[in-house]
């Protein structure tokens, strides 16, 4: 009996030395921060957090929308391995894990932790508890769900989830309205138009209310007495929701913000590469280290902070299948200075819109619109027309990825480099894509395709007219000047 207690006491006293872990996850944001020199966002309190942490500056999702995204996330492994990688197939269709699989609040809680998915946090602060799977697991390996609930359950980890910057009702911040169009920054591949920089003014006060709402969770912290003994991580899980941002393996739909912030010691930040090529699928890897686990073999994330962090590799890998309506199959590898695509439907453009996207975003309405009238500059153009199958971008003299050296000789040995890089990628970890998907699957796909577009008709119709009266707005304006 005496032995006994003495395991328990020690068990007890080693889970207590373990240090709490927080995931803060915003949705569809790009690295458009204050710190970063993005015009008209007010970061003040994500920034503080990188001070007293690290900010990595190249980081990536594994997947270009929500779900795929979110799937690799939980298990540290591609979604192409798992069978996750469409975005919003039906529950009918999830495959279960492979033999040995688990997701991560299951291993933690083999080693003590107690685990929440947080929704209530105090008055007028609320997580969403998404989760977002494509396949079969159990939403109960939460334990936790009232952040009051985590001091008394140490040692945690918890995801606290909110919906910014995705489109919907945080778009724009509420009634925020802080960002000044006319002062914004918008990338050269988009018409500079008042509905393009209206537009992206409202992703930014999305994030600046985002801001907020992450000051007020590191102030809970601090009040909760939990500040000094719990690891904070905070990432988006995909890019931007723009046209050629989320649902396209480009920079502007992979690439995420990455804070990691440790007052405990055992990441190890002083030490850290900050430019170091990163995903998310990293982010579950390293946090299963932290939290005293051994990486399972069939983990594909590495260990990138803490006592046992792994090398940085030469490339981090990418990729985007069905996105709702659309079959956009392509994979992406990125290095530090050349990202390369790889594109099974050229044919669709980058203005390629599902029923969701004209429903949602002005942007397309306005490509079309001024592609019709001629009014599309050469570049604007560029999204419009048929992709090549394969791409290269310099991303370090172009970092808006405009400009295809894929054709270009003195290019051609990267090419076949990271050609290879890709088709290896994609035999050694099992990619479903290489066998396309079951005639089920399809006929899903097209049916969603076909009831969306019904559902959705009467408010992308209401979108295209507001667009074009704000065309005739502009053009009236312009005339009067």
């Amino acid at each position: 009996m005496r032995i006994l207690l003495l395991l328990l006491s020690v068990a007890s006293l080693a889970a207590a030395q373990k240090p709490n872990i927080l995931w803060i996850i915003a949705e569809d944001m790009s690295p458009d921060m204050s710190r970063n020199g993005t015009p008209q966002v007010y970061t003040p309190r994500l920034d503080g957090l990188a001070d007293e942490g690290v900010y990595f500056s190249s980081a990536f999702s594994t997947g270009t929308a929500c779900s795929p995204s979110r799937s690799a996330l939980w298990t540290g492994m591609y979604q192409t391995s798992l069978g996750a990688q469409h975005h919003r197939p039906s529950a009918e269709y999830f495959p279960p894990l492979p033999d040995g699989v688990r997701i991560l609040p299951e291993l933690l809680k083999d080693l003590g932790y107690r685990t929440a998915n947080i929704r209530a946090i105090e008055p007028g602060l609320r997580g969403t508890g998404k989760v977002d799977w494509n396949y079969q697991a159990d939403e109960g390996a939460f334990e936790l769900s009232d952040w009051a609930a985590l001091k008394e359950n140490q040692p945690f980890f918890a995801q606290l989830n909110f919906q910014e910057a995705h489109r919907g009702p945080s778009w724009g911040g509420g009634d925020l309205h802080r960002a000044d169009p006319s002062k914004v920054r918008i990338p050269p591949y988009y018409p500079d138009h008042p509905v393009t920089r209206q537009d992206w003014a409202e992703y930014l006060d999305s994030i600046t209310a985002l801001d907020a709402k992450v000051g007020r969770v590191l102030d809970r912290l601090e009040t909760d007495g939990l500040a000094e003994n719990t690891i904070v991580f905070f990432f988006s899980d995909h890019g931007r929701p723009m046209l050629r941002g989320k649902q396209w393996n480009y920079d502007s739909g992979l690439k995420v913000p990455l804070i990691v912030r440790d007052l405990t010691g055992l990441a190890r930040l002083d030490s850290a590469d900050l430019t170091q090529l990163t995903t998310l699928i990293d982010v579950s890897a390293t946090t299963l280290s932290l939290a005293g686990g051994k990486k399972p073999g069939w983990m594909h994330g590495r260990i990138f902070l803490g006592k046992d962090a792994e090398p940085e590799p030469e490339l981090v890998f990418g990729a985007t299948d069905r996105q709702g309506g659309l079959l956009l199959r392509s994979r992406t590898a990125r290095g530090r200075r050349f990202r390369y695509i790889h594109n099974d439907f050229p044919q669709e453009p980058l203005t390629a819109g599902s029923a969701y996207r004209q429903e949602t975003h002005p942007l397309w309405h306005l490509m079309n619109l001024l592609g019709s009238l001629g009014r599309l500059g050469p570049i604007p153009q560029k999204l419009t027309e048929p992709r090549s199958p394969e791409e290269l971008y310099d991303v370090t003299r172009d970092p808006y990825e405009i400009f295809n050296l894929a054709s270009a000789p003195e290019y051609q040995a990267v090419m076949e480099s990271m050609r290879a890089a890709v088709k290896k990628w994609a035999k050694e970890t099992g990619d479903w894509g290489l066998h396309g998907d079951s005639p089920e699957v399809e006929a899903f796909f097209e049916r969603y395709a076909a009831e969306s577009r019904v559902k959705r008709a009467a408010p992308i119709e209401a979108l295209r007219k507001q667009v074009e009266a704000a065309d005739r707005a502009y053009i009236e304006a312009v005339r009067r000047r």
